[in-house]
């Protein structure tokens, strides 16, 4: 009867009450007795729940790189010894990570997302998820108040108890690059160019490139998902995060360009978040700001960046802080379930952006809150907590939970699992993710940002007798300039871009 809590509670424990209380323990044969209980605890859990007990089980026809992950366990317990860490790794590995190691942790079936085979998969990970279970995956934890997350979480952590075997989402900001919230990672990652300079390059080539390559040091430092890109079109030069959002000033560029980012950082089994959705302009007041907009606008110039990150597959949606026409944007059924899901056909979920929550909004269209319960319920960012989420019926819940595994599976994050916070993130921490190839790939986005395009076929000159030709300067220019083949963009009737 004491197998149970005691693995629950070892699993959930927070790191410096786990350290008292292996001081509190005493000699180092209390520690072993300590140690022992917990990983004959976890194994019995383990045996009861129907987890393998050996490689062979556990990894049936999954190849040599499941085996080689339950060997690499192995050794970590015979090198670890038996403190209470190197056991909670071993714990976690065995009894979550290679739960279902055999069914699900083999390389993703070619076909493309939405095949029967993927909904089967899904479908199969939802069965074996307690409601308590699903819950973990709409709300973040590792929060207590608005001042950062604790020691050992990153910006935004879900499912940090992997269960059934699935990874944890481990969120961190943006993409500009990876963000050094700890003292300790200053230095360690690369300091790029911002997306407007991305952007000013004009070459979606290069901004695949740097995608990719966030997505590689996201990847090193224990990060699965991106907390970007910014994709708001400008509205005033004075906005506040314009320097983060892709599309500068132009919606037909920024549809361009985010795609290929997208695609570049998903293509590291990362997944991407496109934001701030939408209209987000300014920073002053930006809890209350209201951005009054008209339905053709919204389409013909804030959402087209947006429907390119879409139609390039990206994993999730960031709603924004602001109103939308007198309407937060995280409880926006309009723009969040008819105009992105219904409309614009995305397939990802939507979590707020931190403590952009201001009621329930589940039936609104928000399927995660984030960074989840840190203060008083039914208080700004706080309502995703059980009393809210037990009045949703289970298939809302899988209506919710769905789309992140769909998007797990289809970019292979359960064949790539990433450390669990906050106990085992230390390696991922200390990781220096800055290479002389990605320093290279820097220099060419900085250097090539600095241009100007010449227009010589006066494209789009609302004032050709006032206008003089832009000029375009040096090598690194012209070849970024022809990457991209401009069209003069055609009228579109109001409404979305599909007929």
């Amino acid at each position: 009867l004491m197998t149970e809590p005691l693995c629950i509670l070892f699993m959930t424990i927070s790191p410096p009450a786990a350290q008292k209380l292996v001081i509190l323990s005493g000699p180092m044969l209390s520690r072993a007795l300590l140690g022992a209980l917990l990983l004959i605890s976890c194994f019995v859990r383990g045996l009861s729940s129907g987890v393998p007990s050996s490689a062979a089980a556990a990894c049936g026809g999954a190849g040599a790189s499941c085996a080689a992950r339950w060997a690499q366990a192995d050794q970590d317990a015979s090198e670890g010894g038996l403190s209470l860490v190197a056991l909670h790794a071993l714990a976690h590995r065995h009894s979550a990570l290679h739960a279902l190691a055999h069914r699900h942790m083999a390389p993703a079936p070619a076909a493309a997302p939405g095949n029967s085979t993927r909904q089967d998969q899904v479908a199969e990970l939802l069965a074996g998820l307690t409601r308590t279970q699903k819950y973990a995956f709409l709300r973040g934890v590792g929060w207590v108040g608005t001042t950062g997350p604790l020691p050992g979480f990153f910006i935004g952590d879900v499912n940090i108890q992997a269960a059934n075997g699935i990874p944890p989402l481990n969120m961190n900001d943006n993409g500009n690059g990876f963000r050094t919230v700890d003292k300790e990672t200053v230095g360690q990652v690369m300091s790029w160019p911002c997306a407007l300079a991305a952007a000013a390059t004009w070459s979606d080539a290069l901004v695949g490139q740097w995608g990719a390559a966030v997505g590689q040091e996201f990847r090193a430092k224990g990060a699965n998902v991106l907390l970007g890109p910014g994709l708001n079109v400008h509205r005033t030069p004075f906005g506040g995060r314009n320097a983060e959002y892709l599309p500068g000033e132009s919606p037909y560029l920024g549809s361009r360009l985010a795609g290929p980012y997208v695609r570049g950082v998903q293509s590291q089994g990362v997944l991407a978040v496109m934001k701030h959705f939408v209209a987000n302009s300014q920073e002053q007041d930006r809890f209350d700001s209201n951005s009054i907009i008209d339905r053709r606008t919204l389409w013909e110039v804030y959402y087209p960046p947006f429907q390119a990150a879409v139609d390039a597959g990206v994993a999730s949606a960031m709603c924004s802080y602001n109103k939308v026409n007198g309407v937060y944007a995280c409880e926006h059924e309009q723009i969040l379930v008819k105009d992105l899901r219904e409309k614009m056909k995305f397939d990802g979920w939507v979590m707020s952006d931190w403590f952009a929550s201001r009621s329930f909004s589940a039936a609104q269209g928000l399927d995660q809150e984030m960074p989840g319960l840190g203060g008083k319920p039914d208080t700004q960012g706080s309502f995703f907590h059980d009393r809210n989420l037990d009045t949703l019926s289970e298939t809302k819940l899988d209506e919710m939970v769905a789309p992140m595994l769909r998007k797990m599976l289809a970019f292979g994050l359960f064949d790539k699992p990433v450390c669990l916070p906050p106990f085992h993130c230390d390696r991922e921490k200390e990781v220096k993710t800055i290479t002389p190839e990605l320093q290279q790939l820097s220099l060419e986005l900085a250097t090539a940002s600095v241009l100007l395009l010449k227009n010589e076929q006066k494209v789009a000159s609302s004032a050709p007798a006032r206008c003089r030709c832009w000029r375009a300067s040096g090598r690194s220019a012209r070849s970024s300039a022809a990457r991209l083949s401009f069209r003069t963009p055609t009228a579109t009737s109001p409404g979305p871009p599909r007929s």
